[in-house]
């Protein structure tokens, strides 16, 4: 029997475990640990290495970050993003479905539902 392939637009995306989202000059950033395994994290620590990778994203980006609350889907954060993308063209459904996609894909943001 075929595994049922779950709808992005019904999940609800959540900050994973571990991961600080954060705000920097208006602009969210997101925080994760470099490494999991705890001898490494000491051993980066105690040479001065960052412990936490950061990735920075634009005005679209945090507008859409902004209504991650864990209780959202994505297609209700595709609709509250209407006026933000007002006057930006058609086909902002697909490029919010897509960034949601790709975060999930590289760990940085969880799927329920």
């Amino acid at each position: 029997m075929a595994k049922k392939q779950a709808n992005l637009l019904d999940a609800i995306p959540c900050v994973p475990d571990g991961m600080v989202l954060r705000k920097e000059e208006g602009l969210s950033v997101m925080a994760f640990p470099r490494f999991k395994n705890r001898f490494l994290q000491r051993l980066f620590s105690w040479k001065g290495k960052p412990l936490y990778a950061h990735v920075d994203f634009d005005e679209h980006g945090t507008a859409a970050l902004d209504l991650v609350d864990g209780r959202r889907t994505v297609r209700e954060i595709i609709a509250l993003l209407a006026p933000h993308f007002e006057g930006e063209g058609e086909g902002y459904e697909a490029r919010v479905a897509l960034f949601f996609s790709h975060l999930h894909r590289h760990g940085l943001l969880k799927m329920r539902g």
